[in-house]
C-alpha cells in the first residue's frame, strides 16, 4: 500500500498548488484517522496489522516524501506545510507509545 500511496503523491504533485492542498489533505486524513482510532481505542498492538501504528506512519511518510511540486517562488511556502501541521499526530503518538 505504501507504493500506491507514493504513486498517488507523485501524481498529485503535478497539480497546480491550489489543488494540491485539498488533495493531499484528504489523502493524509485517511491515514491519520486510522492513527487517531488506534490512540482512542487502546487496542493491543500487533505488528504488521491495522493496529500497528508503523503502517500508518509509513504511509504518511511516503506521502510527504513523494510530494515534490515545483516551487517557483522561494518565498512561497511548500503546499504541504499546512497539511503536515493539520494532520500532525506525532505529539499524541509520543504520549501513547513512547512514555518511559
Amino acid at each position: 500500500m505504501v507504493i500506491v500511496t507514493a504513486g498517488v503523491s507523485i501524481i498529485l504533485a503535478k497539480l497546480p498548488h491550489e489543488e494540491i492542498i485539498p488533495a493531499i489533505t484528504e489523502l493524509c486524513r485517511f491515514q491519520a484517522s486510522s492513527l487517531w482510532t488506534l490512540l482512542s481505542n487502546r487496542r493491543q498492538i500487533e505488528r504488521g496489522t491495522k493496529t500497528d501504528p508503523v503502517i500508518w506512519l509509513d504511509r504518511l511518510a511516503a506521502i510527504f516524501k513523494h510530494t515534490n511540486p515545483q516551487i517557483d517562488d522561494p518565498n512561497k511556502p511548500h503546499p504541504c506545510e499546512s497539511v503536515l501541521t493539520e494532520v500532525s499526530v506525532a505529539k499524541n503518538l509520543e504520549a501513547k507509545f513512547f512514555t518511559c
